[in-house]
């Protein structure tokens, strides 16, 4: 068979756009893909680090709660003494009352007895009785006024202790009221399609087409 110059030319024609379609072809491909790997690539180190700050929120919350714990317990321990010292004054206060009431008991006792002996007149030891009597009623009015006294201001204290330990309980939820929350994580990329082969094949059979036409075009010369 004779290749003539007009079939080179033709071969040519189409040879040429044939490799020029489907260097285009597999180019777009590759850039594509490229791209597509690019993003696949991006999308894991979002989710990486995402991951690795969830989890430094989580343990700086979890440490949070651990203090808030411990700040609770040394709260209590603080308020419990102050309660227990409290009860501590006013027992002993009380315990000194009451030897302080026997005391006036016993002097008393004897002042009356040193009246009776001191005094014949029935009328006159009356007297000096019923005043000792009052004296000694008196002075124990104002021993149990400042019993009362001591167990208002006791109460009055302990309020107060017991507001401080509030105020110190929310002091320290305040830390740790606020869960940490993860959020909506990144979105994932959208794949390219690529170039379709519908359009490789499409480029050969217009450049097959092209040949022809050059090898019909070259005949005529």
């Amino acid at each position: 068979m004779i290749i003539t110059s007009a079939m080179a030319f033709g071969a040519l024609s189409a040879g040429t756009g044939i490799l020029s379609s489907v260097g285009s072809f597999f180019g777009q491909k590759s850039a594509t893909d490229a791209r597509n790997k690019a993003a696949k690539e991006q999308y894991k180190r979002q989710l990486l680090i995402r991951g690795v700050n969830w989890n430094n929120r989580l343990n700086a919350y979890g440490k949070k709660k651990i203090q808030y714990q411990r700040q609770l317990d040394n709260n209590s321990i603080a308020a419990t003494r102050a309660f227990e010292g409290e009860n501590f004054k006013l027992a002993e206060m009380l315990k000194s009352q009451k030897f302080k009431s026997q005391e006036a008991m016993v002097l008393q006792t004897q002042a009356l007895g040193k009246a009776q002996a001191s005094l014949a007149s029935g009328t006159s030891s009356a007297k000096i009785k019923q005043s000792i009597a009052a004296q000694a009623g008196r002075n124990q009015t104002v021993r149990d006024e400042s019993l009362r006294s001591a167990y208002n201001f006791a109460s009055l204290r302990n309020s107060r202790t017991l507001d401080q330990l509030n105020a110190a309980n929310e002091r320290a939820y305040a830390d740790v009221q606020i869960t940490p929350m993860s959020g909506p994580g990144p979105v994932a990329p959208a794949m390219e399609s690529g170039p379709s082969p519908l359009g490789l094949i499409a480029g050969i059979g217009s450049a097959a087409l092209d040949g022809i036409s050059g090898y019909q075009t070259a005949k005529q010369w």
